[in-house]
C-alpha cells in the first residue's frame, strides 16, 4: 500500500474526514496489513481458563501487549494487570486503563504513553475505579465503587470526572446500580451501562459529561438475548430501531480467545487519532442545591391511568426509601417541582386516597440548576409532546420540602 502517506491519500483522506459514515466504512474495510504504519497495535493476554474481573471485560491477570513489526508480541507495564480494554486519547498518543498492581490490591486508574508505555497513576481511591474514557473538554470520566452492596443489588458504582492530573473529582451520576462507561457517543455523551441487579440485563444509559440530561438509550428488553440470539440498534433511533441478528446470518462474528505460549490473546487494538467530539456546555451551578421537574401528563402512559383520578406525586429519596414530599397534580395532568440536587429521586403518582396508579423503578436525579421534563409517567418514548403549555408552569415550581411539611401538619 505504498499509496498511504502520498498526496492522492491526503486529499482523499481530507475528503473522507467531511463524513463519518464514509471514514468508518473505510477504516472498517481495511486489514492489518493495511493498517498506515503510524498505528501502533496493542493486544491483551491473560491466563487461560481464569475468571473475569468484576470491573469488566478482561479475565483476571490480563496483561498488556504491543506487536513489534508485526510478528514480535512485547509486553508493557508488566506491573499492571489491566481489566478492560484502554481508552486511547483523541490524539493517538496516551490511553487510560484500570488496573491492578497485586492480587489483594485495589483498580486503579492509570495513563500510558503510548510510545514509551511508561505508566502514571492518576490518583489513588480506597474504592475501585475502572472503566476510564478521555472527554472532549480535557477531563476524565470513569466507574467507581461507592457505598455497601445493597440487599439483592451487589455491587454499586456511579460516574465521576476529574481532570487529566486527577485533580477535581466530581460524582456526576446518583442513580442506583452498578454503572460501567461502555463509550463517548460522537455527540459528546457518555454512554454507560446499568445494572439494577446481578439477575437483570443493564440498561444504556446516555447522559452529558455534566451529569445532566441523563436519558434510556437503548431498553432493557433490546437487550435480552438467548446464547444465540444478538441484538443491534441504531445510534439515530435507539429506541424505535430493534433487530434480532443471529449467529448464522452474516454481519455477525464470533469471537474466541487467540491461544499462545504465554497466555490468551483475549483483545486487539490500536492506537491512532481519531476526532474529537464537540465541547457541551454546563447549566450546573455547583453552588445551588435544588432543579425541578416538569411532568406535562402523568395520565399519559403506557399503562392504564385514567386522567380523572391522578390526584398527587410523591417524591421519594430512593437510596434512604424515605418520602421527601408530595404535590397536587394539576387538571391537565401536569406538575412542576423544585427538587434536591445530586440525589437519587423516585416519583410515584397516586390517586385522591393515597392508592398508588404508577411508579418508577429506579432513580432519577437533577443537577444543581437542572431542569428535567418528562412527557408523561412510563409514557411511549418515540412520541412527541402536545404543544400546549401546561398548566403547573403558570404558577411556582412546588417545593417538595414546603410540601412534606403542608403534609406533615395534615
Amino acid at each position: 500500500m505504498e499509496w498511504y502517506g502520498s498526496e492522492r491519500w491526503r486529499v482523499l483522506k481530507g475528503v473522507l474526514l467531511c463524513s463519518g459514515a464514509f471514514l468508518f466504512a473505510l477504516t472498517a474495510a481495511l486489514t492489518s496489513d493495511e493498517l498506515p504504519q503510524s498505528e501502533q497495535v496493542f493486544g491483551a493476554i491473560s491466563p487461560s481458563d481464569v475468571a473475569n474481573t468484576p470491573y469488566g471485560f478482561y479475565p483476571a491477570g490480563t496483561r498488556l501487549g504491543r506487536w513489534i513489526s508485526g510478528e514480535e508480541f512485547e509486553t508493557i507495564a508488566a506491573q499492571l494487570a489491566v481489566t478492560s480494554r484502554p481508552d486511547i486519547s483523541f490524539d493517538g498518543t496516551r490511553m487510560l486503563l484500570s488496573a491492578l498492581t497485586g492480587p489483594d490490591s485495589v483498580a486503579q486508574i492509570w495513563e500510558l504513553n503510548t510510545d514509551s508505555g511508561k505508566p502514571r497513576q492518576m490518583f489513588s481511591s480506597a474504592r475501585a475505579s475502572f472503566s476510564p474514557h478521555y472527554l472532549p473538554n480535557n477531563r476524565i470520566v470513569y466507574s467507581q465503587l461507592v457505598g455497601e452492596p445493597g440487599e439483592g443489588l451487589g455491587l454499586q458504582s456511579r460516574l465521576f470526572t476529574s481532570e487529566l492530573d486527577g485533580s477535581d473529582q466530581t460524582q456526576i451520576t446518583f442513580g442506583e446500580g452498578f454503572q460501567r462507561i461502555i463509550q463517548i457517543l460522537p455527540d459528546g455523551r457518555i454512554l454507560y451501562g446499568s445494572f439494577d441487579s446481578p439477575e437483570d440485563p443493564p440498561s444504556q444509559i446516555a447522559v452529558r459529561p455534566d451529569g445532566t440530561e441523563a436519558d434510556l438509550y437503548v431498553t432493557q428488553r433490546a437487550l435480552v438475548a438467548s446464547s444465540d440470539e444478538y441484538i443491534t440498534f441504531s445510534e439515530r433511533l435507539p429506541l424505535a430501531f430493534r433487530k434480532h441478528l443471529r449467529e448464522n446470518r452474516p454481519g455477525f462474528r464470533k469471537t474466541t480467545p487467540l491461544p499462545t505460549d504465554d497466555g490468551d490473546i483475549v483483545d486487539v487494538f490500536t492506537a491512532a487519532s481519531r476526532p474529537r467530539p464537540p465541547i457541551a456546555t454546563s447549566v450546573v451551578k455547583p453552588g445551588l442545591d435544588h432543579g425541578w421537574l416538569l411532568c406535562l401528563d402523568a395520565s399519559e402512559s403506557t399503562f392504564s391511568i385514567p386522567s380523572r383520578e391522578v390526584s398527587a406525586v410523591r417524591v421519594w429519596d430512593s437510596a434512604a426509601d424515605r418520602l421527601l414530599g408530595s404535590a397536587p397534580v394539576e387538571a391537565d395532568g401536569s406538575f412542576f417541582l423544585e427538587v434536591p440536587a445530586d440525589r437519587s429521586l423516585r416519583l410515584e403518582i397516586v390517586d385522591a386516597e393515597g392508592k398508588t396508579l404508577a411508579e418508577q423503578g429506579s432513580g432519577i436525579w437533577v443537577r444543581p440548576n437542572e431542569s428535567r421534563g418528562c412527557i408523561g409517567c412510563h409514557e411511549d418514548r418515540t412520541l412527541s409532546p402536545e404543544n400546549r403549555i401546561p398548566l403547573a408552569v403558570s404558577k411556582p415550581a412546588v417545593k417538595i420540602a414546603e410540601a412534606r411539611e403542608k403534609e406533615v401538619q395534615s
